[in-house]
């Protein structure tokens, strides 16, 4: 046995080795293969600015580590998203139509949002800027059960304003006809 230590990897090395491990690690935590490959290339960029830094300490620990939290705040923006969709009436216009469809939908998401009370309205708000409850507990300076609930009773309560009013196109109810028609 030699007493003298392998020559460091360069990070090209480094990478072309972990990679295919990476996305096996990923893959073996539930993500397919679309949902690995994102997470594994964020880990690979952090990774890479910390290459040459002495930073990192255990580079592969550090890898897994850094793609995992990826992975998972993307399945978390995925069940964020999903959510939303939930809130909203199902689309089924053409594209064109659609476009314009989904910007009224979006315009009654938020006025039905600023109906909610302040503390619901303010943590349903960070939640739909894509930040999680313990992140808005930390920007808010409250308890993550705090946020917790008042995101639950927000979102209960936004469930509740879609279902008790009449399903339209542009989720404000009625239509133009005796509006004020001004030329």
């Amino acid at each position: 046995m030699s007493d003298v230590a392998p020559a460091p990897l360069t990070f090209d090395e480094f990478f072309v080795t972990e990679y295919p491990k990476m996305m096996k690690f990923l893959m073996s935590l539930g993500a397919s293969e679309a949902e690995a490959d994102p997470a594994v290339v964020q880990a690979m960029f952090g990774m890479y600015a910390r290459w040459d830094t002495g930073e990192v300490q255990h580079p592969r620990a550090y890898l897994r580590k850094s793609a995992q939290t990826a992975y998972l705040r993307s399945a978390v923006l995925d069940e964020r998203q999903e959510a939303v969709r939930a809130l909203l009436p199902a689309q089924t216009a053409p594209d064109p139509v659609e476009a314009i469809l989904r910007q009224e939908q979006t315009e009654a998401l938020l006025d039905k949002v600023r109906r909610l009370p302040p503390k619901q309205r303010t943590v349903v708000a960070w939640w739909l800027d894509e930040f999680s409850p313990k992140e808005i507990a930390e920007a808010l300076e409250v308890e993550p059960a705090t946020v917790r609930s008042n995101l639950r009773h927000g979102l209960e309560a936004l469930k509740r304003m879609y279902t008790a009013e009449p399903a339209n196109i542009a989720g404000k109810g009625g239509d133009d006809r005796g509006r004020d028609q001004r030329h």
